[in-house]
């Protein structure tokens, strides 16, 4: 009645679309590098990535009225910021550069699901005691990334995509750190200094983690021998636990 499964799947991404800023100001000026144009942003089949991960999974199947499933991955997913417009590139001629954990990265997913028909209460009368079923969804996984950007345009090419550099010694982590309030420790980064593009990886910090728990009762009245009446209560994110998004990390904006 039950199984588990184990299992490596792995995935290699080429020629994936992104979007591309090609049209810069040459830097220091106010010419572009085809003059005769604006900006140009395009989507362009460029851009690459590659999943690894480690997939388990525990299932009973119906017996004895109650069935589970639980689910558990363990992956990273890299990539150069193709199919989304959340990171934009820092330097546009250097794509390498951007390959770095992707904003749908989740390092742990853990996902368990089960229905269970609860036996006949001897003592109550039956259309009371029988036909009673719970069923719930609990999930919980680790934070997105975030990338931390410094909202500036150090090389002067009319595109505000730097990144920051690092202060050393100081922490990314605030010492009173707390959700959702106080996440990041600005004086950890500074702007690139002008000419210089920042230093600062792309997605180097993860946001906060994401916990669910969803739970219904049904309860199923026997009208006639093929009709039902179905009772059901039903409850998302049942303890009211909040979920925050990733915090806002740009510089210009702190």
């Amino acid at each position: 009645d039950m199984v588990m499964q184990v299992a490596y799947v792995g995935n290699y991404g080429r020629h994936i679309e992104r979007w591309e800023f090609s049209n810069p100001l040459i830097p220091g000026t106010t010419v572009r590098r085809y003059p005769n144009y604006g900006v140009i942003n395009h989507n362009v089949p460029g851009a690459g990535s590659k999943y690894n991960g480690l997939q388990l999974s525990f299932k009973r199947r119906l017996s004895r009225g109650l069935t589970f499933n639980v689910n558990y991955t363990w992956s990273h997913m890299l990539g150069q910021g193709a199919l989304q417009g959340g990171t934009g590139v820092q330097n546009p001629d250097n794509w390498e550069l951007e390959w770095a954990s992707e904003d749908y990265d989740v390092r742990h997913y853990l996902i368990f699901d089960y229905t269970y028909q609860l036996p006949h209460a001897p003592l109550l009368p039956r259309w009371v005691g029988s036909g009673w079923q719970i069923n719930g969804i609990t999930t919980f996984r680790t934070g997105l990334p975030i990338n931390v950007v410094a909202g500036t345009d150090p090389m002067a090419i009319g595109s505000a995509t730097s990144r920051p550099n690092r202060v050393p010694g100081v922490p990314m982590r605030p010492a009173n750190y707390s959700i959702p309030n106080n996440q990041l420790n600005i004086a950890a980064f500074a702007a690139p200094p002008t000419g210089t593009w920042g230093e600062l990886g792309r997605n180097i910090l993860s946001g906060p983690p994401f916990a669910g728990w969803d739970f219904s009762l049904f309860k199923r009245f026997r009208v006639r021998e093929r009709q039902d009446l179905e009772y059901r209560f039903e409850m998302f994110n049942m303890f009211n636990h909040p979920n925050f998004a990733e915090p806002g990390s740009s510089l210009a904006g702190a």
